[in-house]
């Protein structure tokens, strides 16, 4: 079977050979083959902590993200409060404050979600510890 300029649509990730077999005017061939790579698309790195004490190194929690956009991030203390939120296609991060005090050293909980260049909503939550 002969087909003109193929198109394919990879509709998950994984690793894929792709053979491109070219026929000359003349009968001559040639094959092509490479290996196609296809991921999610989007990177979401979440810290596990962070140290807010102004020494300039790890003192805001910030996910680290590549491939989305309309970021939003929510930070709740022990109790479940809601203490620190933000939105934006770039956001800059929680700096360990609540109203404008050093929160104290403990557990916390993030739930960020961000939109992919397909349209998919990506929310990851969980815990992480503030320490000083």
């Amino acid at each position: 079977m002969q087909i003109s300029n193929p198109i394919h649509t990879y509709l998950t990730e994984g690793e894929y050979e792709v053979t491109l077999l070219i026929t000359y005017e003349y009968g001559c061939t040639k094959e092509l083959k490479i290996i196609l790579n296809i991921t999610k698309g989007y990177k979401l790195m979440i810290p596990t902590g962070f140290t807010a004490n102004d020494d300039v190194i790890n003192d805001y929690f910030v996910p680290a993200s590549e491939g989305l956009s309309s970021l939003k991030m929510s930070i709740y203390d022990t109790w479940g409060n809601l203490i620190y939120y933000e939105e934006g296609d770039a956001i800059g991060g929680w700096d360990g404050k609540i109203k404008g005090i050093p929160a104290e050293n403990g557990n916390y909980y993030y739930k960020i979600s961000g939109i992919t260049f397909y349209n998919k909503v990506v929310e990851k939550n969980g815990p992480f510890i503030l320490l000083k």
